[in-house]
């Protein structure tokens, strides 16, 4: 990322991407790389002067919002057909990005955290249905 783009963000929007790049390691080995740009402008776009506000009104940390963006752009690109073989099944790169999915949603659920009215559960299954039906 650009650090002239960086450099007078707010304090609260430089900690979420301070985390995501923290958390890059992590997801590196599934093909993060491909949605990486997607990620950090969705969160650029989405949170530019109200980071603050989101985090003390869902009573969060910058790492569970950056879980939170990252698990929702994940669920549009697998929901979007781009990454399967077929109807229901989803190519390699499908599969790494499903990975990283869950394991954004095994930390979200360890927090408690919601998606709005819809626990994690009911998130994922939601997702699944969208894997199973396009492609």
């Amino acid at each position: 990322m650009n650090i002239l783009k960086t450099l007078f963000l707010e304090k609260e929007l430089k900690q979420v991407l301070a985390a995501l790049r923290q958390a890059e390691s992590e997801f590196e080995r599934y093909g993060y790389s491909t949605i990486k740009k997607s990620i950090e402008q969705c969160i650029l776009v989405s949170m530019r002067g109200r980071a603050k506000k989101v985090l003390e009104a869902n009573k969060t940390t910058p790492t569970m919002l950056m879980y939170y963006f990252l698990a929702n752009v994940l669920a549009d690109y697998l929901g979007s057909g781009r990454y399967h073989v077929y109807r229901g099944v989803l190519d390699f790169n499908g599969k790494d990005l499903y990975q990283i999915l869950n394991i954004c949603l095994e930390k979200l659920e360890a927090e408690g955290f919601t998606f709005g009215d819809q626990s994690v559960k009911e998130f994922r299954s939601v997702v699944d249905g969208e894997i199973k039906g396009v492609g």
